[in-house]
């Protein structure tokens, strides 16, 4: 579906089992890789303002006029910024090899996210910048450190440096929260419940603050 027949199919979704009234925030978002661009479309529609809290789960959206993204998952499967950890291992990088090759196999060679990718998708439209979100929109990222997709370290730095720009200026304060996951690639939540909870456990604590 184009950005346009996805908002609309959320906004009539959304309105029919939730109402329509546009001012009131009652609304959680979840994105997971490919879906934070879909949040990003969200961002820029008018379901803007019912949205209270984000939470972007190994997103691409973040730095995705950067290369790295287009990069490891269309074309080469190589560490961004290497790091010195297990994953440098012979059994670090054997593991990071079946991911990368599980990755290739089930997403990135598949026919129509090919087509898509390369001939229909407009990254400049679908880049999420942190400065761009509402103040009043809590937000929380979840980064894998070995990600085979984004370059976690960079995003990571971007993060917190968007963090500090905000406690410097009161006037216009934004709630960011991150979770970095050590030693665990792109999409291994998905398969460690403990890893929902402490999701959930961080949403409740922005809630509550």
């Amino acid at each position: 579906l184009s950005e346009e027949d996805t908002v609309h199919g959320v906004i009539e979704a959304i309105e029919q089992h939730l109402g329509s009234d546009h001012t009131s925030k009652k609304l959680t978002l979840c994105g997971h890789s490919f879906g934070s661009c879909q949040l990003t479309w969200m961002l820029q529609s008018p379901l803007r303002n019912r949205i209270g809290s984000l939470i972007l789960i190994d997103p691409v959206s973040i730095l995705l006029s950067e290369p790295d993204v287009m990069i490891n998952f269309l074309y080469t499967r190589s560490e961004s910024e290497p790091n010195e950890t297990d994953s440098n291992s012979w059994i670090g990088k054997a593991i990071r090899f079946l991911h990368e090759s599980k990755i290739y196999l089930v997403a990135s060679s598949e026919l129509f996210i090919e087509h898509y990718l390369r001939r229909n998708f407009a990254w400049y439209n679908s880049e999420l910048w942190l400065a761009d979100i509402p103040h009043d929109v809590k937000v929380l990222v979840c980064l894998a450190e070995h990600d085979e997709i984004v370059n976690s370290p960079k995003v990571e730095r971007e993060i917190l440096e968007h963090i500090d720009q905000s406690k410097a200026n009161p006037s216009s304060p934004s709630v960011v929260e991150m979770i970095f996951w050590k030693g665990v690639g792109h999409a291994h939540c998905i398969s460690d419940p403990e890893k929902w909870f402490e999701i959930r456990d961080a949403m409740d604590q922005m809630a509550s603050s």
